[in-house]
């Protein structure tokens, strides 16, 4: 009997140690108001005005996400690119489903339907309401019992990495059996100098006559849990769990730059993809992030990691210095090839000095069929059926045929070489055998029986034998 009570006095001591900030009080609701607008919106600057509005009058209880999406964000050229489609417009148009159009600004507050008054702007069955209507809705979401609590912590470090810390607490019970946590990165004071956004001066939150600029604010970043959140399994009454997200950070956004002296975390609990039942919103703590800067050298920008670089910006780096020209893999079908695409990064931090060899070592050989008996060619992207040249020219009937390129052998895969095999070109056209992998598609071996049925024999040398089928 003591070993069971000193058991579940440990157990006892464990759980009220492992709640760091999250209260276990039973809350109210707390209001997530998603704002969709858009720099070319000239009723936007009234939505952000109304949406601060609601934000002062309820501290700590309201917080905002403004989203830029649809065509009203999309900016002209030399204008800033607030937003982070297709993320922002799936977001949008999972508010109004069926609809043709929606009018902004616009806004969701918890992605719930309100009944029959207000409206929402494209009728029944969606979530969107028009700016007059939020002052009305919000207190009836505030004034409702919350099953769950959210807790925040977070920090950027000096390796640009971004950590938050979630703690969930449940004080209610609830009919759905599962929950999503949501975790949405936000920046605030982002300066437009001279104003962009249209309207702009209607809003004196944000305008500032003096000198003609705008700040947006409460602008939808990133989302760490991705488009719809984390799936919570249990969440009865007295559930406790502890999540942790890290994001590293980019300088910056479509060229928006990253400011994490700026960024603010809101995380919020909802019943699916709609349904917020309630959420909590924390700054981000700097203290000991180094500012991104950049130093010129050997033609190449690079940020030195101690925040005292000469350039404030990647770009301006770029600008000013004499950059050589690098090229990089993007990266494909294996993780380290490209599907076809060297690119150069633009900074001359690229892995290869030209873009052939860049080419040579990312882009993995693959073969289609031009037709029966026609040719076998590689598109050089890696789409390919076949992953070599003999199985492309075995299925499409096209005869093995050499003839010397750069003074080495290969088959061109088109039937038309002017040696019928390897040993014949290197022979008589005083070319070498292939020597790099890369154009390596026949090798002195002999393979058979042709076609096999239960016993394959490969005599030659050679250290590894990859087999594929004639469709790869």
């Amino acid at each position: 009997m003591k070993k069971i009570l000193l058991f579940t006095l440990v157990l006892l001591i464990f759980n009220a140690s492992a709640q760091t900030f999250v209260s276990t009080n039973p809350e109210n609701r707390k209001v997530i108001l998603e704002e969709f607008t858009g720099i070319h919106c000239g009723a936007c600057p009234g939505g952000h005005f109304q949406s601060q509005t609601l934000y002062d009058a309820n501290p700590g209880n309201l917080f905002v996400i403004n989203i830029h999406t649809g065509s009203l964000a999309e900016p002209s050229p030399g204008e800033p690119d607030y937003r982070i489609d297709p993320t922002g417009s799936t977001l949008l148009w999972a508010t109004v489903p069926g609809a043709s159009g929606i009018g902004f600004p616009a806004g969701t507050i918890n992605r719930h339907e309100f009944g029959a008054t207000p409206v929402p702007q494209q009728g029944s069955g969606t979530f969107a309401y028009s700016q007059g209507d939020w002052p009305s809705i919000v207190p009836q979401i505030l004034s409702q019992n919350s099953p769950v609590n959210v807790g925040i912590q977070s920090h950027a470090d000096a390796s640009n990495t971004l950590t938050v810390d979630i703690e969930i607490y449940y004080t209610g019970s609830q009919t759905v059996t599962t929950n999503k946590l949501n975790v949405a990165v936000v920046q605030n004071n982002i300066l437009e100098d001279p104003m962009v956004q249209a309207a702009g001066s209607s809003n004196s939150f944000y305008y500032d006559p003096s000198n003609g600029t705008y700040t947006q604010q409460h602008m939808l970043r990133h989302l760490m849990t991705g488009q719809w959140g984390e799936e919570i399994n249990t969440i009865s009454q007295g559930t406790f769990i502890q999540k942790q997200y890290t994001w590293v950070l980019p300088p910056d956004i479509n060229g928006i730059p990253l400011d994490p002296t700026n960024l603010e975390i809101i995380a919020f609990v909802s019943e699916n993809s709609t349904e917020v039942l309630s959420g909590n919103s924390k700054l981000v703590s700097a203290a000991g992030w180094i500012a991104p800067s950049w130093n010129c050298t050997g033609g190449a920008c690079i940020d030195p990691a101690t925040g005292n670089g000469l350039y404030g910006s990647e770009q301006q780096c770029i600008n000013s210095c004499n950059i050589t020209p690098t090229w990089n893999c993007k990266g494909g079908l294996d993780g380290v090839s490209g599907q076809g695409d060297c690119f150069d990064p633009g900074n001359g931090t690229g892995n290869y000095l030209d873009q052939a060899t860049c080419e040579q070592t990312c882009i993995q050989r693959s073969y289609v069929c031009t037709g029966a008996g026609i040719s076998c060619v590689d598109p050089g992207d890696e789409s390919g059926s076949f992953p070599t040249l003999v199985g492309c020219q075995f299925s499409c009937g096209v005869d093995e045929s050499w003839e010397c390129v750069n003074g080495y052998c290969e088959d061109p895969g088109n039937g038309n070489g002017a040696y019928p095999n390897l040993t014949a070109c290197v022979n008589n056209s005083g070319c070498s055998a292939p020597t790099g992998i890369q154009n390596i598609d026949f090798i002195n071996v002999s393979i058979f029986p042709n076609p096999v049925s239960d016993k394959l024999i490969i005599n030659g040398q050679y250290s590894e034998v990859n087999i594929y089928d004639l469709y790869g």
